[in-house]
């Protein structure tokens, strides 16, 4: 999940049945408000000493319209996400807390003093979610794991990238390879029934990330973030910190797993889902025929002052000298953007001389 702020609703600390008696209320309103809905609390080791706030996962597209009003007023409360001005929240506000613009953004309300914290993911990856947040870090742990394999273990699924010509990754266009945890598990070297029992303490969770024949302690030792931002988000993490000092006390034991090389580490990906080779392909491939930003919007707006619809007509007489679009595209690739700033104007005085001659 994206980083939120903390609403800091109360200050103290809640036991496992304080926690247990809270979901059991909010179980009965939420369900009576949103009868069709899956929601599931978020699991966490056993021995856990106490609680400073609740996490709930919930099936965020099956969530009407406008639903954080409808939590305020159902649960009574007086501070939320919704009244704090949260920046996570700053688009789903303009666009009035529809579903869609809700997914993934964590919705924080106050229920009796106690903090809730309501994360929308979409239905289909719903156990998934569920899996990947449970015990606290283990998921964001784990992560690390996966990222010497090539692949992303992440809320929404196990997911890779598929790679361009220059060897970079498409980070917006991802191939989910499995929303089963069990399958994601085994693709990781974990033992899905291991992680089925649940865990008792944290040890027993930095146990299960190790437990991986490709976990290296290195890979979490030597790690330096770039990002000011996640630095010090991992410096204040309590249990992250611990675990990096529990790797420290274990290293003399603790598998030290082979690093493997970008281009092994796709061949393995490849040979266990052999359609996800295709998939990638065809993302490059619709990249490759994507429109040249160059001929956009701005340009045609720069030139003719048009708007709206006009734009299109405009665009679509320009290109009508060429046989099809991957003959524009390949046409703007060979070429200056003076050149085509004085081919635009040309086009553009062609389309008023036809506007005026079809008036007269």
């Amino acid at each position: 999940m994206g980083s939120t702020e903390e609403l800091e609703i109360g200050n103290r600390r809640y036991t496992r049945r304080e926690i247990v008696s809270a979901f059991s209320i909010f179980s009965k309103t939420f369900s009576e408000k949103f009868p069709k809905v899956r929601f599931a609390i978020v699991n966490s080791y056993w021995d856990k000493p106490s609680f400073g706030d609740m996490h709930i996962v919930i099936a965020g597209n099956k969530m009407p319209d406008g639903w954080p009003e409808v939590i305020d007023k159902a649960f009574e409360t007086n501070k939320s996400s919704r009244l704090s001005r949260k920046k996570s929240l700053e688009s789903a506000r303009r666009n009035h807390y529809s579903a869609s613009s809700m997914i993934r953004k964590t919705y924080s309300f106050d229920m009796d003093g106690l903090q809730v914290d309501l994360i929308p993911v979409m239905d289909e990856s719903f156990e998934f979610a569920v899996n990947y947040l449970s015990y606290g870090d283990l998921g964001r742990l784990m992560g690390r794991v996966y990222r010497r394999l090539g692949v992303r273990y992440g809320i929404s699924g196990l997911r890779m990238y598929p790679l361009r010509e220059n060897g970079k990754e498409l980070l917006k266009q991802p191939v989910t390879l499995t929303k089963d945890h069990a399958e994601a598990l085994r693709f990781g070297g974990y033992d899905p029934g291991r992680f089925n029992q649940g865990f008792n303490t944290i040890e027993e969770i930095f146990e299960f990330v190790a437990s991986s024949p490709f976990f290296n302690p290195e890979a979490f030792l030597n790690y330096e973030p770039k990002n000011d931002r996640v630095r010090r988000s991992l410096e204040k993490r309590k249990n992250y910190q611990c675990f990096l000092q529990w790797c420290r006390d274990n290293l003399h034991r603790l598998n030290k797993g082979p690093t493997l090389l970008p281009s092994s580490a796709r061949l393995r990906i490849f040979q266990t889902f052999p359609w996800a080779r295709e998939a990638c392909e065809e993302k490059v491939k619709k990249l490759e025929h994507k429109p040249n930003p160059r001929f956009s919007g701005k340009l045609i707006r720069s030139v003719t002052g048009a708007e709206g619809p006009e734009m299109g007509r405009v665009a679509k007489f320009a290109k009508k000298e060429f046989e099809s679009e991957k003959q524009f595209q390949d046409w703007i690739m060979s070429i200056s953007d003076e050149e085509l700033q004085e081919w635009f104007e040309y086009r553009h005085q062609q389309y008023l001389e036809s506007k005026k001659n079809e008036r007269d």
